[in-house]
């Protein structure tokens, strides 16, 4: 009798992560959906400036950059927006595909951290995922699937600090 208390126990608890994993994978499809074809745009003007003059984080030292991203009272402009243009173009060049792989793959992380503080205060998995769903997409947020210059309004969200 205690053997089939446990085979019911472990059928379900089996379940509820499968139906977890493809809400999720539901959610991810509708982000993709709607803002995916923000992986194909090229920079805008806003990106050539912060590339290429805004900042002057190209005739700034790396460790300088990476320093003033952990001082609160330095007189940098956006270091860590500065630290993702200079590291991806050492890397890329003036090609936009990686700046843009790069946003989308913050943006889902920022999914991710959306539906655990939504958990958290709401308690329920279930309700977590609703609003990460709403959250996924908006139309009128179209500047950070279109646009590689929102990379600092990304960043603040990944990076705020959280219970």
């Amino acid at each position: 009798m205690r053997s089939t208390r446990q085979c019911r126990f472990s059928r379900k608890t089996s379940r509820v992560p499968l139906a977890y994993t493809g809400a999720s994978a539901a959610i991810l499809l509708f982000f993709f959906y709607f803002a995916g074809s923000g992986l194909s745009t090229y920079f805008s003007g806003d990106d050539v400036t912060n590339l290429c003059s805004l900042h002057r984080y190209f005739t700034t030292p790396w460790y300088r950059i990476a320093v003033s991203i952990f001082n609160p009272f330095t007189t940098a402009y956006r270091p860590l927006g500065g630290l993702f243009y200079r590291s991806l173009f050492a890397l890329a060049g003036f090609n936009p595909v990686p700046f843009r792989y790069a946003c989308f793959t913050l943006l889902i992380l920022n999914l991710a951290i959306a539906y655990r503080l939504l958990k958290l205060l709401s308690g329920t998995p279930e309700a977590g995922l609703i609003g990460t769903l709403l959250l996924s997409y908006h139309a009128g947020m179209s500047g950070l699937y279109y646009n590689t210059g929102a990379i600092y309004d990304i960043l603040c969200f990944t990076f705020l600090r959280r219970p």
